[in-house]
C-alpha cells in the first residue's frame, strides 16, 4: 500500500538534493513540540528550505493550505520537526541520533503540583540539533516520504489502485505517523483510518500503475 523500495530511495535523494547534502531527514508536523525557546522562529526562517523542496516537486503552498488545520496561518505550518520518523545513512544516524541524546534533557521540567524533574524527550533534542546542524538535518515538508498526520484534513489522503494517496504530493504516500490518536480536539482521527485500512486493505506490490 506504500512505496516501492525504488521509490522510497528516489524520494529520499531528491530531498537531500533540494537541501543541499542534508542526509538525515525526519517528519513534519503543524507546531513546534515540545517548546524549545526561540524555535518557532528559528524553523520557521527555514521557509526557504521547504520552498526549494516544494519546487522540485512540483508543489505549491496554495495547495497545502486546504489540508492544515484551521486554515493556515505563518506560525501554524507544516514547517516544524517531528521525530516519529528518522532516515539517512547508518552513521548520519548514529550521529544524530548522539546528538538528540546530548540535546534532548529538559533541565527541571514541570511535572503535576511542585513537582519538577529533568526529563529528555527526543524530538526536542532533535530540534536543537537540527537548528544546530541545518546543513545534515531536515525535514520532509513534501509529506511523501513521511506524513505527520495529528490534524491534518481528513482527505489529505486518499486511496487509489490499492494504495494510499497522497492529494498534496499527488503521489503515492510512504509511510504515514499517526501520532496522538487520543488527544482531543481533532475533526479526524487518523488512527481509525489506519485500522480501517488494515481491514480493508490487501497487500500487492509493484509500483503504482
Amino acid at each position: 500500500g506504500g512505496c516501492s523500495d525504488e521509490e522510497i530511495l528516489a524520494r529520499y535523494h531528491k530531498i537531500v538534493a533540494a537541501t543541499g547534502g542534508a542526509s538525515v531527514v525526519l517528519g513534519a508536523e503543524p507546531w513546534q513540540n515540545p517548546p524549545v525557546t526561540g524555535m518557532v522562529d528559528q524553523e520557521a526562517n527555514l521557509w526557504p528550505r521547504r520552498d526549494a523542496m516544494f519546487r522540485a516537486f512540483g508543489l505549491t503552498v496554495a495547495a497545502l493550505k486546504r489540508f492544515l488545520p484551521d486554515g493556515w496561518m505563518p506560525k501554524d505550518d507544516y514547517i516544524f520537526l517531528n521525530s516519529g520518523f528518522i532516515m539517512g545513512p547508518a552513521a548520519d544516524l548514529r550521529w544524530a541520533l548522539a546528538c538528540a541524546k546530548e540535546q534532548g534533557w529538559w533541565p527541571n521540567h514541570p511535572r503535576s503540583g511542585s513537582y519538577f524533574k529533568d526529563e529528555w524527550d527526543d524530538q526536542r533534542g532533535f530540534h536543537k540539533c537540527m537548528m544546530q546542524h541545518q546543513d545534515r538535518i531536515t525535514i520532509d515538508y513534501t509529506s511523501t516520504l513521511i506524513a505527520t498526520m495529528y490534524k491534518l484534513h481528513g482527505s489529505l489522503m486518499d486511496f487509489r489502485d490499492s494504495r494510499v494517496y497522497n492529494r498534496f504530493g499527488q503521489d503515492t504516500q510512504c509511510f504515514m505517523h499517526t501520532d496522538c490518536q487520543f488527544c482531543p480536539g481533532q475533526s479526524f482521527t487518523w488512527g481509525e483510518w489506519m485500522r480501517w485500512l488494515t481491514r480493508s486493505f490487501n497487500s500487492r506490490s509493484g509500483p503504482a500503475s
